[in-house]
């Protein structure tokens, strides 16, 4: 189960600067006719972005219900066909191909600690093809 509803994602896409950021690093990392899998994808804002800079199908993966919004959200936006929703943990996902990104978003109370950091190790090994790209690439944690 995710730790997230709607409001807490509402939240966190109002932060400008954080949003803008994963948005421009999609930009620069997903090309035409690349298979995308967006880790925790809530309402699946970067699983729509990743389309909109043409990526030919994304695995928009899950535990909550909160999904739901997601497919709303792909069907306005004119990319439904090309996203595919799952609900359930990457660490149990077979994919029908490797991926050319990999986005994922799964802070907890630090970033990348828990079962969020094996999550990402798992994917990169199981299902990033040869030469594929996280986003983020890493991540810095600042601490007073």
């Amino acid at each position: 189960m995710s730790i997230y509803g709607l409001d807490e994602h509402g939240w966190m896409l109002k932060k400008s600067i954080r949003t803008e950021k994963y948005v421009e690093a999609l930009r620069r990392v997903v090309k035409p006719g690349d298979a995308v899998l967006d880790i925790g994808t809530g309402v699946g804002t970067w699983a729509v972005a990743a389309c909109q800079f043409g990526a030919r199908r994304v695995y928009a993966v899950d535990p909550s219900d909160v999904l739901e919004v997601g497919r709303e959200l792909a069907a306005d936006n004119g990319c439904a066909d090309r996203i595919e929703f799952i609900r359930g943990v990457s660490t149990e996902l077979t994919l029908p191909e490797p991926v050319d990104v990999i986005v994922q978003e799964l802070q907890s109370v630090l970033p990348m600690s828990g079962p969020s950091l094996s999550s990402v190790i798992d994917a990169r090994t199981r299902l990033l093809a040869p030469g594929g790209t996280l986003v983020p690439r890493r991540e810095t944690l600042w601490a007073a």
